[in-house]
């Protein structure tokens, strides 16, 4: 069986590594590859060290972090696979221009977003226009707030996304297809904010496992909108694989939750 991890933001050592980076492992790609190897993973889709400049990097600032990400997919193309991230706050001959660097020439194949701007944010309207000029799917990072263990009064900031705000973004740009990233993390009020969007899927990425909530995603989604993302080097390999494995029995289901909806939705 094929496993295709579609969330995953591994990095390593380089010249461009700022000293205040977040690191979770900063290893190198054989290093990553070798653990993979270990779990039965056979690619890894790498989303870059999207918060290394923290929330709404400059254009030179994005170029570097998709450079770092390019680099990666250049030594290993049979391995990694590389989505372009993009800050939907610059101004949209910038994002253009980014978008076509990388995405034009198949160098990258997919958008991803994170806390710059909240989904439900008009503002990303010149963003989703690219995507759906390119034909790209957007990762739309999502978290419910609520879910958030160790906080006492969550509050959703300004910037942030939760279910309802993928729903919106994905009803007002119904031809653009979107992954929207956590499941664990949006919990079942994400699953079902965007029940009716057909042009969501949802990864199974997003804090430890919680015990029936692929089971709940694929009774609500179906089982071709639901895809498999661990959320490593954050998250365990072995753990984020499991909780997979333990909620469906061998067969059709599985392989199209392991790799075949990831391949559907790239088209």
């Amino acid at each position: 069986m094929k496993i295709i991890d579609a969330h995953t933001h591994p990095r390593f050592s380089t010249p461009w590594e700022s000293s205040t980076a977040i690191r979770h492992g900063n290893w190198e790609p054989e290093e990553i590859i070798r653990q993979a190897d270990v779990a039965g993973i056979d690619r890894m889709i790498v989303l870059g060290n999207i918060l290394r400049f923290g929330p709404n990097p400059d254009a030179s600032q994005v170029r570097l972090i998709n450079e770092e990400t390019a680099d990666l997919v250049e030594r290993h193309p049979d391995f990694f696979v590389g989505y372009c991230y993009l800050n939907p706050l610059l101004p949209k001959e910038e994002i253009e221009r980014e978008a076509l660097t990388f995405l034009r020439d198949g160098t990258f194949v997919a958008i991803k977003l994170e806390v710059d701007c909240c989904a439900s944010d008009p503002r990303m309207g010149p963003l989703m226009e690219i995507a759906e000029m390119l034909d790209v799917p957007v990762l739309q990072h999502a978290w419910d707030t609520k879910n958030r263990p160790l906080i006492a009064s969550p509050k959703k900031g300004a910037q942030e996304t939760d279910g309802r705000d993928v729903a919106i973004l994905a009803r007002r740009h119904p031809r653009v297809r979107i992954q929207m990233a956590h499941l664990t993390g949006v919990g079942q009020a994400g699953v079902l904010a965007v029940r009716d969007c057909e042009n969501v899927w949802v990864d199974t990425s997003g804090a430890q496992p919680v015990a029936g909530m692929t089971e709940y995603a694929l009774q609500q989604l179906g089982e071709d909108r639901v895809i498999y993302g661990s959320d490593f080097p954050i998250r365990d390999l072995a753990g984020s694989l499991a909780k997979v494995y333990s909620a469906l029995p061998p067969g059709p289901v599985r392989d199209k939750v392991f790799a075949l909806n990831w391949e559907s939705m790239i088209g």
